[in-house]
């Protein structure tokens, strides 16, 4: 994202507050560095996390 004006002088402190502001796990008890490792493991390896699966209109 280095190329977008409104993260142009955003630091990696911002980025990570960001990413904790958006409460992805809910309401949780995990620490800040819990929740960006989680994050992290996920991004990682995408495929070991998620599957893909079509759905079809009725």
């Amino acid at each position: 994202m280095p190329d977008m004006p409104l993260w142009k002088y955003c630091t990696t402190a911002h980025y990570l507050e960001f990413l904790i502001s958006l409460q992805l796990f809910g309401d949780t008890d995990w620490c800040a560095e819990k929740q960006i490792s989680c994050l992290y493991t996920i991004s990682n390896d995408v495929n070991a996390h998620y599957q893909r699966t079509t759905i079809f209109k009725t």
